[in-house]
This record gives C-alpha cells, structure tokens and sequence, in this order.
C-alpha cells in the first residue's frame, strides 16, 4: 500500500490533535558558577508543544544511602518537533524528564516518541 504525501499529512494533523497535554523541551547550554567552574544549564526553547507522556516502568535505586525513584515514561510529541538526547521536557504539571532516546527517521512518519526518565 502507498501513501501519499497528502495522506500522511492528514494522518500527522490528526495524531497531534490527539496529544492531550502540553510540554516544554529545553536545550542545554553551559554557563559559569560563582567560581568559574562550567556549569550544565536548560533553557524552554521550545514551549507550548503537544505532547503525551505514558510511564511504560518504575523502580528505585539505592545511592549514597538514599533511595531514589525513577521511572521510564514514553514521550509523543509532532512528528516534527526537534528532540535528541542531549535535550529535557518539562511537563505542564511541573516534571522535569531527560531524553534517553529518540526514535525517529521512521517511514511514514505520524509522531516522534521517545523514551524519558524523570529528574524532578
């Protein structure tokens, strides 16, 4: 079966309106500490962006005699959203995730997702 590229739009406009939510994906950047020492930074480059986040695991670690949540969620965001690995999302309710992998370069391509660990 062949797609046009007429069909696909339409099948992209439809996945994004059925994206629930909204997010923010921030890009690293490096600035400078009190002391000079290089510091990692994220900035919302891009706000307001339909998304859709489905926790897929969770668990717990022990580090440093503390123990710490985490879970893996799945990421939808358009088809054409900018998103690598060296990028966050922060979630409209206020959750910070760090990509972990993106999935693209797909034929026929509808949605990127990609997977997302919580950091706050």
């Amino acid at each position: 079966m062949t797609l046009t590229a007429a069909d696909i739009a339409a099948m992209q406009v439809t996945q994004e309106a059925a994206l629930p939510d909204t997010c923010s994906v921030l890009t690293r950047g490096t600035t400078r500490d009190t002391t000079g020492a290089p510091k990692e930074t994220f900035t919302a480059t891009y706000t307001g962006v339909p998304c859709r986040l489905a926790a897929r695991s969770g668990s717990e670690r022990i580090s440093a005699d503390r123990k710490t949540e985490f879970a893996v969620y799945t990421l939808s965001v358009p088809y054409d959203q900018a998103l690598d690995e060296t990028m966050q999302v922060l979630s409209s309710d206020g959750v910070t995730f760090r990509v972990v992998f993106v999935d693209s370069g797909k034929s026929w391509s509808t949605v990127k997702r990609a997977d997302v660990e919580r950091v706050s």
